[in-house]
């Protein structure tokens, strides 16, 4: 009996060090495809859930046949976030500018963005080390890319996908391209 036990406690702690070792180091990672309209398949997106000051890393694969993105938005603000959309786009209608990808390149397009993004994402690791960070990630049909992102302070937030090509004047999000986080204590 106490080599059976003997033989257990030493599976016990290899397996312990093996897992402090080999185990997952850094953020947690949650893949998004993006696809038209929605996120992994399905409208709305999966609900991602998080502890306040958690780091995540998402990976963005485009699958769709247009460019898609990400912007992280207050959940009561998902709302207000379209409507300014939907304002911006109508006055380059009515300037006679309907080309979806001069209006997302535009100054007050980006500007609209920093006013909703709750959080900035950080590309290729730590600020400090001269990696920068961006409102929102724009990923062109077939790419993929990876970011990380915290947020601090518990709650609902959406990330949406703003771009209209193919939809113009509606969002994605207006088709239902848009998900749920929620952030824990």
């Amino acid at each position: 009996m106490r080599k059976v036990i003997a033989v257990v406690a030493v599976v016990v702690v290899i397996g312990a060090l093996t897992f402090f070792i080999f185990g997952q180091r850094g953020p947690r990672e949650i893949i998004l495809e993006a696809w038209e309209f929605g996120y992994n398949g399905t409208t709305g997106g999966p609900t991602i859930k998080l502890k306040a000051g958690e780091e995540i890393r998402i990976t963005l694969i485009n699958r769709g046949g247009v460019a898609h993105e990400i912007i992280v938005v207050k959940d009561q603000d998902r709302e207000a976030f379209l409507t300014e959309t939907h304002k911006l786009v109508r006055r380059f209608i009515e300037k006679g500018v309907t080309d979806p990808i001069v209006i997302h390149a535009s100054p007050e397009w980006h500007v609209s963005y920093r006013i909703f993004a709750v959080t900035e994402m950080v590309i290729g690791g730590n600020i400090v080390l001269g990696f920068r960070t961006i409102d929102h990630i724009h990923v062109e049909r077939g790419q993929v890319f990876s970011f990380t992102m915290k947020l601090d302070k518990p709650g609902t937030y959406n990330y949406v996908c703003g771009l209209t090509e193919l939809t113009f004047p509606e969002t994605h999000a207006d088709r239902g391209m848009y998900g749920t986080i929620i952030v824990e204590a």
